[in-house]
């Protein structure tokens, strides 16, 4: 059973069946955390920023998007059809418009055009970070060539 149907059984959602899974050690964890992790710069959340003011970047559409993609290029088979859906929509966009995910802390993510230093990669990488050197990592930053 999918962890919809499990939290449609249960009176909840599938995001906190998936959570009781993880955190009762019957689920790999890694996915959402290592997709964080690989994700290069650093994405501004609401811990700490509400009282401020200052808005959130971490869960905007494209960050989300970007997530999904990186989850499925993973291997990460607790993902949703809808996740699913956002990843192939994220990857869609990218090869159509010729362009890759940037983000400034300042403004958010914007899609910008893709250009030769960019390669197959799915995001403009900081000149300041290094490339992920696990090749499942790489998987989940770059497009497989046309």
């Amino acid at each position: 059973m999918t962890d919809e149907a499990i939290g449609r059984e249960y009176g909840t959602t599938g995001q906190a069946v998936n959570k009781a899974l993880v955190l009762g050690g019957y689920r790999r964890t890694g996915y959402v955390k290592l997709a964080n992790e690989i994700i290069p710069w650093d994405v501004k959340t609401t811990k700490g920023k509400l009282a401020s003011g200052e808005a959130s970047h971490h869960n905007t559409y494209p960050c989300k998007m970007l997530r999904a993609y990186m989850r499925s290029r993973l291997g990460d088979e607790t993902i949703t059809d809808a996740n699913r859906l956002d990843a192939s929509r994220f990857e869609t966009r990218l090869r159509r418009d010729r362009v890759v995910l940037d983000y400034a802390p300042e403004t958010g993510f914007r899609y910008v055009k893709r250009e030769a230093r960019d390669r197959d990669l799915i995001m403009r990488w900081p000149a300041d970070v290094d490339l992920p050197t696990e090749p499942e990592h790489i998987r989940a930053v770059t497009l497989d060539s046309d």
